[in-house]
């Protein structure tokens, strides 16, 4: 009880403190505070402070680049605790501020510019990405010239905004270029060169260039493998994106041994996780039934079911694993327990279409 009259004390003279400072005195004491606050992941606190700060801003006179700055920094504080829609308009506003003080060229408008660009594209805005992506790139390099780690994000973005618009032509130099920027300085942790390369890898497997996509996949699983070691967090997606490039080629032995590989480090560092165990389970118990493994698959689908039986709610594969699995019972001779889950699947089935009508 004592903390919390301490807590609230603190809070009131820290507003005594702002209401008793001069007009611009009051912003700088309320950043200050809630930068403190944000320091100590008070978030709640630290924007009451930043919103106070803005208020402050917006009464001054002919002080519009104290209202920028202010309003970059309560756009970078939503942005860095990952809430872009509410950045969005605070980077704008701060953007359109400074843009009509300073030009387009000025070093600070190209700096909220670019994340800009990478707001919209976090934020699935793939036209207004491209759009000031485009000019961003130009003026970037026109005015800055340097072709580091920054530039190469913002290459980047646009590169995937090209990518998730199906547009792999445009993509293509772009992330080629990414590569050469972030090879230049090889020794730099800045720009992690192997998970680019898996970056990469994605974007050739969605292309369906699968020969270049396995090239880009080997190198970045062997890099990381070298610079994190055999059993870091960080390899498996690169093996299950291998595994399931495999899969889709038809190479059903490759397959199974990187889901196998996938699953063991997924386990080991999520042990008490079961939703992406259920899927590789699944995908495992598929190509080795279509190996003709059934043996090794029904174990698999074994495992998958009972951690679907201990998982709360409905995963998205299980009326799969019970059409396969109910498939793979019938094949061995077990039609009564095939019947079973068969009924299950029903039972889901029913059960999806009675929430979406609800929803409706």
């Amino acid at each position: 009880m004592k903390l919390k009259s301490n807590a609230i004390i603190i809070l009131l003279f820290s507003i005594l403190i702002i209401q008793s400072c001069r007009q611009d005195g009051v912003r700088q004491r309320a950043l200050a505070l809630g930068k403190i606050s944000e320091n100590q992941r008070k978030y709640g606190e630290a924007e009451r402070f930043y919103l106070v700060a803005l208020q402050e801003a917006e009464k001054l006179d002919d002080n519009d680049d104290i209202l920028m700055q202010t309003l970059f920094i309560l756009a970078e504080f939503f942005y860095k605790r990952d809430k872009f829609e509410d950045a969005e308009p605070y980077y704008t506003r701060a953007f359109s501020i400074k843009q009509c003080l300073s030009g387009e060229e000025d070093v600070e408008v190209i700096a909220v510019r670019n994340r800009l660009v990478e707001l919209y594209y976090v934020l699935g805005n793939y036209a207004s990405a491209e759009s000031l992506g485009v000019k961003a790139v130009e003026i970037t390099q026109r005015v800055i010239g340097k072709e580091d780690f920054e530039f190469a994000e913002l290459i980047r973005v646009l590169a995937e905004t090209y990518h998730y618009d199906g547009r792999y032509t445009e993509a293509e130099p772009l992330y080629h270029r990414v590569l050469k920027i972030a090879e230049k300085d090889s020794s730099s942790d800045d720009y992690e060169i192997p998970m680019f390369l898996n970056n990469m890898a994605v974007f050739y497997d969605d292309w369906e260039k699968y020969a270049k996509a396995e090239s880009l996949y080997t190198q970045s699983l062997a890099l990381n493998e070298v610079k994190l070691g055999a059993n870091h967090l960080d390899l498996i997606s690169i093996l299950n994106n291998l595994a399931g490039l495999y899969h889709k080629k038809g190479d059903l032995s490759k397959a199974e041994d990187y889901y196998r590989r996938t699953l063991d480090l997924y386990s080991k560092h999520n042990p008490r996780s079961h939703f992406k165990k259920i899927t590789l389970l699944n995908k495992l118990a598929i190509v080795c039934n279509k190996q003709g493994k059934q043996n090794a698959a029904w174990k698999h689908y074994i495992r998958a079911m009972k951690l679907i039986d201990k998982s709360a709610g409905r995963h998205p594969d299980q009326l799969s694993i019970f059409k396969n699995y109910a498939k793979l019972l019938r094949k061995v001779g077990k039609p009564e327990q095939a019947a079973e889950l068969e009924e299950r699947a029903r039972r889901v089935r029913v059960t999806i279409v009675k929430k979406s009508k609800e929803k409706e």
